[in-house]
């Protein structure tokens, strides 16, 4: 049996400011972390064992005044694990966007369920949520729409189906 990969994750909190999480996660890159999650309160950063010396970080990290946890994690399936947990997206009593899997909305006008696979389109990017916003206050009837993205769409569908 081949023996799985381990990952060394940096959980780093921060303050919420996007200038703090941008210089923590160049500065973490550049000590070799090549993955990057940011989380309201914190960023969790990845990298297989062996590509980034713990002690080094540990160091970083303290020095510069950082709340930090690090831990050796199992490769797994990361993007399945987040198409298998993200939550729906409800904006007012207008739309819903959710997965298959998710319990239907009630109270909406418009349910769209997206299977969200590695792209983008769930609603949850404040870009996508927003826009889904404005549409709520646009006549779409009988007007063209480009949805110029590179998701799933979910905007194209509202419109298609907003009028």
């Amino acid at each position: 049996m081949a023996e799985k990969q381990l990952y060394l994750q940096a959980t780093v909190q921060v303050d919420g400011t996007e200038a703090e999480t941008e210089q923590l996660i160049a500065m973490l890159a550049a000590v070799g972390f090549d993955a990057f999650e940011e989380q309201a309160e914190a960023v969790v950063a990845s990298a297989p064992v062996g590509a980034v010396d713990a002690a080094l970080v540990a160091d970083l990290l303290e020095t510069a005044g950082w709340k930090y946890e690090l831990q050796q994690i199992e490769n797994q399936n990361w993007n399945a694990a987040w198409e298998s947990s993200f939550d729906p997206v409800i904006i007012d009593d207008f739309v819903a966007v959710r997965a298959a899997f998710h319990t239907p909305v009630a109270g909406v006008r418009h349910e769209l369920v997206i299977t969200p696979k590695m792209s983008f389109g769930t609603g949850h990017h404040e870009t996508t949520w927003l826009m889904i916003k404005a549409m709520e206050r646009l006549e779409l009837a009988g007007k063209r729409v480009i949805d110029f993205g590179a998701g799933t769409g979910v905007l194209s569908v509202l419109a298609a189906g907003s009028y």
